[in-house]
């Protein structure tokens, strides 16, 4: 025979229908799982000096975006022209990290800092800005206010686009050339002669628009380089595109200086601790073989 339940029950009256057994109810709620609050990898930073010297160095410092891209709903790529032409990749998701020599040391680079203050507009004053690991929250709540368009001013010219699309794979953007003069409104700059379009013509595409004899051109270009010096546009002085290296001495990064108005592959020190960029350079602890090229 079996006993009575030791189960205690607890009831309460209803107008119409008498006693209501809610213990079944009780036991129901207590088999939900409980929500957990999500944890960090690692632990919750503040700002420090460190990441504070890099904030103003992507505040400061003329970068730009390449490309962007969303893998998923919670991780973007991003390609920016760094400080001094390199193009590097960033990659906002849960571990946020670039492919600079800065970031593989294990800091929080000024081109992570970069994405999240001028192309995702999150506040510098924000947590999130300092984290090496961020929460699901935190990046849907970054991924749900970033602008759709970021401004113009920290979008890359159309010339490094292109050239970029064109390395990813091979693809051009759109207008990305830029005006060009008409042959019959000038003479070779080199001759001195007139060009019409039956005559092999090159231009310079990525500045001043003019033209030139190709013939001409390839003998100026010969004489530069035969002086150990870059190859520029006869006009403007531009470095020509063309002759301008892709890969600087062999480098692990990709260098378009060249593309960009208003970037120089010379580093502009005025954001840098003084006592610790002199120590960088006494030491040699470089993030690349040649400092006129790092970048961090």
């Amino acid at each position: 025979m079996i006993g009575p339940s030791t189960r205690s029950h607890k009831k309460r009256l209803h107008e119409e229908h008498g006693y209501v057994d809610l213990t079944q109810d009780e036991e129901s709620s207590r088999k939900k799982a409980k929500i957990v609050p999500e944890k960090r990898k690692g632990r919750t930073l503040s700002m420090t000096q460190n990441v504070r010297d890099r904030l103003e160095r992507a505040k400061g410092q003329r970068m730009f975006m390449v490309s962007r891209q969303m893998k998923d709903p919670r991780e973007m790529t991003f390609a920016i022209l760094g400080s001094v032409g390199n193009i590097y990749t960033v990659i906002i998701n849960k571990t946020p990290h670039c492919t600079c020599p800065d970031n593989e040391k294990g800091n929080l680079c000024k081109h992570i800092i970069f994405v999240y203050l001028k192309v995702l507009r999150v506040n510098e004053g924000n947590r999130i800005v300092c984290q090496k690991h961020l929460l699901d929250s935190e990046l849907d709540e970054i991924i749900q206010n970033a602008p759709k368009d970021p401004s113009e001013s920290c979008i890359a010219s159309l010339a490094v686009r292109n050239r970029y699309k064109q390395l990813e794979d091979g693809e051009l953007v759109e207008g990305d050339e830029g005006k060009r003069y008409p042959l019959d409104k000038e003479d070779c700059p080199i001759c001195y002669e007139p060009m019409t379009d039956k005559e092999e013509i090159v231009w310079c595409k990525h500045s001043c628009g003019n033209n030139m004899h190709k013939t001409c051109f390839d003998m100026w270009a010969k004489s530069k380089q035969s002086n150990g010096e870059p190859v520029t546009c006869v006009f403007c002085r531009a470095e020509w595109p063309s002759a301008a290296s892709s890969n600087p001495k062999g480098g692990k990064y990709v260098n378009m200086a060249a593309l960009q108005p208003g970037i120089s592959k010379v580093r502009d020190t005025s954001t840098y601790n003084d006592y610790y960029y002199s120590r960088r350079h006494y030491y040699e602890d470089d993030d690349e073989d040649d400092e006129s090229d790092e970048d961090y």
